[in-house]
C-alpha cells in the first residue's frame, strides 16, 4: 500500500501560497483547479474576492468531493485519500485495484472519518459496482449489485447513478429514478433496501435535459432537479425543490427555503444558513454548469437566475469547480480565543452605534416634515384646477399622479379599471413585463417606461405553471399535458383553458405562439417537431412608440443592484438599467424565467 505521510506542518510553518485563505465556518467556497497539470488552485468567496494558491496536497489531484470538511482526493496512481484543508491532516485510503478503466462517478463519505462507523463509497455505474472501505482499511470491498437490483425492481440493466447522505444514512438513486437505502450489517456487509418511491419524476425528451441533486439541510433530505433547454440543452428552464417526508416516504414540493441557501455540485452538494452580509442570499440555490466558469444563483421566490464571474483571471486549462465547506468544529475551536478578545471591543462600539442611530432618526423625522409641507402646497390649488388636471390625464398617468401622496389619493376618486383603461388610454401604453413569484398567485408587473412596479393578485393559483407566450394582454401557460394550456388576462382576471392536447412532448416545448387570441376552443395547432439544421424562434417585437424607448432592446432581466429592467442601447452600444449608466453584459443581472412581455388589456373578450 502506498504511504502518504500525515502533514505535520502547521499553517504558520508553510509559505503563504501553500496555505488556503482564512476559511470561515458555515460558508462554502468555490474551488477551481487550473494551470499545467492542474497544480494551482483558486478559492472564490461570495464577497467577490479570490485567492490563488498552490497547496502541495492538491497538486495534480482529482477532487472527488467534500464531505464534513474533508476532501476526497484521487491521484494518478488510483490512490485515494482524505485531506482536511484546515488542519492539513491526511488519511490514506487503499489503492483501487479493480475496474481501473471504469470511471468513478460519485464518492460518498457517510460520516466524519473520526466516527467508528464512517464509510467511504465509490460508485462505478459502468460495471454495476460499489467499492467501499473504512478509514484505515488496506483494501476496498467490492459489491456487485446487478442481480440484487434485478430482483428488487423486476427489470434488467439498472444502475445506481447518484448517492447522498442525510443524518448518517446513505440514499441512492438509480437511472430509473428508484430510490434506495444503502445499509451495512454487523459483519460489514452492504445491502440495498428499496424505498418504494421515485427520486423525482423521470422525464425524457429531445428538447430537455434534467439533472438531479441530493442536498442535506438541518437533518432533512432535499432533492433538487434542474431542467435545461436549448439546442445544446445548456439553458436553464426550471428548477424544482422537493423535501423528503421520511415518516410517510413521500416527496413534498418546497416553495420556500426560508433562511437557507443550497449549493449544487456534480461531485457533492451542501447547504448553509443564509448570510446576506457575506453575500449568501436567503432562499437561493447556487450552482455551476460544466465547462462554464460562471456562478449561477436561482432565487426560488421570484423564479429568477443571476450570473456572476467569481474568478475573472482564471488560468487555462481549468477543471470544473467544487464546493468546499470547511470543518466547522475545528474552526470554532480556532476562533474561540479571538472571540473572547474581541468581546470588549464590541462593547466599546455599542454606545457609539446608539448615538448614531439617534442622529439618523432625527434626520428622517425632518425629511418627513418636508414631504408633508410639499404635499400641502400641492393641495392648495383650487379644486377646479385639480379636477381639470385629473380629466386631462390618461389612465396610466392618472394612476401615477394619484399615487404621489396620501392626500391626493383621497382627493382623486379611484379609477374604474375596466371602463377607463380602454381605447385611447391603452393605445399609447408600452409593453409591461409580468412575472410570477413562487406562490403562483402574485404577479409582479414592471412598466419599463416609468420604471414603476405593480402587484396583481390572480383569482387562481398558477404556482406549477410555466409562462410560454404573451400576446393581446394574455399570459399563455402550461405545465403538463394532462392540465392543458391556460390563458390568463391578469388585468381582467379572465381565464380560459384549452384542454389536454394529444402531444406527447408538449411539456418540453420551449415556446408557444399564436396569431390572435380567442376564447373559442376551435384552435388549429401547427406542431413543428423536426426542422433539420434550421432554427425557429418565437419572439415579441413592438415599435418604440413612447419617447425615450426608441433604439433600445429590453430583456427579461433585472439589475441585481437596483432591481430595474435591463436594456441594450443602440446609441451607446452598452447595457444599461434605470439608475445605472453601464452594465458589464449580463453579469450582475438576474433573468426572470417565468414571465413575459405583455400589453395591458382591460377589455374582456366577448
Amino acid at each position: 500500500m502506498k504511504k502518504i505521510a500525515n502533514a505535520t506542518q502547521t499553517q504558520t510553518q508553510r509559505k503563504p501560497r501553500q496555505c488556503p485563505p482564512l476559511l470561515t465556518p458555515d460558508i462554502p467556497w468555490l474551488l477551481f483547479r487550473h494551470g499545467n497539470t492542474l497544480k494551482d488552485q483558486t478559492f472564490c468567496c461570495f464577497n467577490n474576492q479570490s485567492f490563488r494558491k498552490s497547496i502541495p496536497e492538491l497538486r495534480n489531484k482529482h477532487i472527488c468531493g467534500c464531505w464534513y470538511g474533508w476532501l476526497i482526493l484521487l491521484d494518478a496512481d488510483d490512490f485515494f485519500f482524505l485531506f482536511d484543508l484546515v488542519t492539513f491532516e491526511t488519511i490514506p485510503l487503499p489503492q483501487r485495484n479493480t475496474h481501473p478503466n471504469h470511471k468513478v462517478t460519485h464518492c460518498v463519505l457517510s460520516s466524519p472519518p473520526t466516527d467508528s462507523s464512517s464509510k467511504i463509497l465509490l460508485l462505478i455505474p459502468s460495471s454495476t459496482t460499489i467499492l467501499f472501505c473504512c478509514p484505515g482499511d488496506k483494501y476496498w470491498t467490492e459489491k456487485h449489485y446487478e442481480k440484487e437490483l434485478e430482483i428488487l425492481l423486476g427489470c434488467e440493466d439498472v444502475r445506481i447513478s447518484d448517492a447522498g447522505v442525510c443524518s448518517g444514512k446513505i440514499y441512492a438513486c438509480t437511472d430509473t429514478s428508484d430510490m434506495l437505502l444503502i445499509e451495512f450489517g454487523e459483519s460489514n456487509q452492504l445491502a440495498l433496501r428499496l424505498l418504494g418511491i421515485k427520486f423525482l419524476p423521470q422525464k425524457t425528451g429531445n428538447h430537455m435535459r434534467f439533472e438531479g441533486f441530493f442536498v442535506e439541510s438541518c437533518g432533512e433530505l432535499y432533492g433538487v432537479r434542474t431542467a435545461f433547454r436549448g439546442e445544446t440543452c445548456d439553458e436553464i428552464q426550471d428548477i424544482e425543490v422537493m423535501r423528503l417526508d421520511s415518516s410517510r416516504m413521500l416527496w413534498e414540493e418546497v416553495k420556500s427555503l426560508k433562511a437557507k441557501a443550497f449549493f449544487l455540485g456534480y461531485d457533492c452538494s451542501t447547504s448553509c444558513p443564509a448570510k446576506p452580509e457575506a453575500g449568501i442570499l436567503e432562499g437561493s440555490i447556487y450552482f455551476t454548469i460544466r465547462k462554464d466558469p460562471s456562478l449561477y444563483c436561482f432565487n426560488l421566490a421570484d423564479q429568477s437566475i443571476s450570473a456572476s464571474l467569481p474568478c475573472c483571471d482564471l488560468l487555462t486549462p481549468w477543471a470544473s469547480p467544487i464546493w468546499v465547506l470547511p470543518n466547522i468544529r475545528v474552526i470554532d475551536r480556532q476562533v474561540e480565543k479571538k472571540d473572547t478578545v474581541d468581546a470588549k471591543a464590541v462593547e466599546k462600539t455599542r454606545g457609539k452605534r446608539v448615538q448614531e442611530k439617534e442622529v439618523t432618526t432625527g434626520a428622517c423625522g425632518a425629511s418627513g416634515r418636508r414631504e408633508e409641507a410639499e404635499e400641502s402646497l400641492l393641495l392648495q390649488l383650487p379644486p377646479e384646477i385639480l379636477e381639470l388636471v385629473f380629466k386631462n390625464l390618461n389612465a396610466i398617468d392618472y394612476i401615477h399622479f394619484r399615487s404621489t401622496c396620501k392626500n391626493l389619493r383621497s382627493a382623486a376618486t379611484p379609477l374604474k379599471w375596466r371602463t377607463r383603461l380602454m381605447g385611447s388610454d391603452m393605445q399609447t401604453s408600452t409593453p409591461w413585463f409580468a412575472y410570477f413569484k413562487i406562490d403562483g398567485t402574485t404577479l409582479n408587473v414592471i412598466d419599463p417606461l416609468h420604471n414603476d412596479r405593480y402587484v396583481l393578485q390572480t383569482s387562481a393559483n398558477f404556482w406549477d405553471k410555466q409562462v410560454r407566450y404573451c400576446k393581446d394582454g394574455f399570459l399563455i401557460m402550461s405545465k403538463h399535458i394532462q392540465d392543458g394550456i391556460y390563458a390568463l388576462n391578469p388585468f381582467t382576471q379572465a381565464i380560459y383553458t384549452i384542454h389536454k392536447l394529444e402531444i406527447d412532448y408538449f411539456w418540453y416545448t420551449c415556446a408557444v405562439g399564436f396569431s390572435c387570441w380567442s376564447p373559442d376552443e376551435d384552435f388549429v395547432f401547427v406542431i413543428i417537431s423536426k426542422i433539420g439544421f434550421h432554427e425557429i424562434e418565437v419572439s415579441y417585437l413592438r415599435d418604440g412608440e413612447a419617447p425615450g424607448m426608441e433604439n433600445r432592446i429590453y430583456f427579461p432581466r433585472l439589475s441585481c443592484e437596483n432591481e430595474n429592467i435591463v436594456f441594450y442601447s443602440l446609441q451607446t452600444g452598452k447595457f444599461h438599467s434605470f439608475g445605472c449608466e453601464d452594465l458589464k453584459g449580463f453579469y450582475g443581472t438576474k433573468e426572470l424565467i417565468n414571465g413575459g412581455w405583455i400589453c395591458p388589456n382591460w377589455s374582456n373578450i366577448e
